[in-house]
């Protein structure tokens, strides 16, 4: 080329340094960093949304499973989480055997608090000893319980309510901060 001489053994690098390539990869680390960072404060918020959504298309399931089989259904609410239980001769038995209805357990802190015709229900460990009682019912005969359920986050003081009507059946109704302490009944 005109107006360029290269010289014997003299070669033209081309490209990044080295100090170049680790300055790109730090910064890429500190910006991986800060989103990462960032997004942890929405944990909370999105694990009580997963619950609530999980919580909500179970009953749902439920709701379908009493009118498939003609047999009553209900929720038992523990210290920990949630089981589902059928109504039958010998009373209420725990369905830990369905696969999608098995027991779950809530995160840490995570708690339920349930009313029924708008009274709240004693949640937790049951007087019965072992026996099983719901605290939410889905009735097959299709009398049809106001009930509704807080899933209470304490870490981020939010809370998301399932309410059950007769045209809607179970259905994730708001969200929003909890009020008040404690949970009565939790």
């Amino acid at each position: 080329m005109p107006g360029s001489v290269r010289r014997h053994g003299e070669t033209s690098c081309v490209g990044f340094t080295l100090i170049e390539l680790l300055l790109v990869v730090a910064i890429v680390g500190v910006v991986l960093a800060s989103v990462r960072f960032g997004l942890a404060g929405l944990g909370g918020e999105r694990q009580l949304d997963a619950e609530a959504q999980r919580l909500t298309q179970l009953l749902r399931l439920l709701s379908d499973q009493t009118i498939l089989t003609g047999m009553d259904y209900g929720l038992v609410v523990t210290g920990q989480g949630y089981e589902f239980a059928r109504y039958g001769a010998d009373g209420w038995e725990p369905l830990a055997a369905d696969r999608l209805l098995r027991p779950r357990v809530l995160p840490d802190g995570m708690r339920l608090r349930v009313r029924v015709e708008g009274l709240p229900v004693q949640t937790g460990s049951s007087a019965d000893g072992d026996r099983l009682s719901p605290q939410v019912l889905v009735l097959a005969n299709g009398d049809f319980l106001s009930q509704e359920i807080e899933i209470h986050h304490p870490d981020i003081d939010a809370v998301r309510t399932l309410t059950s009507d007769p045209e809607q059946g179970f259905s994730l109704a708001r969200a929003g901060l909890a009020t008040g302490g404690g949970l009565p009944g939790g």
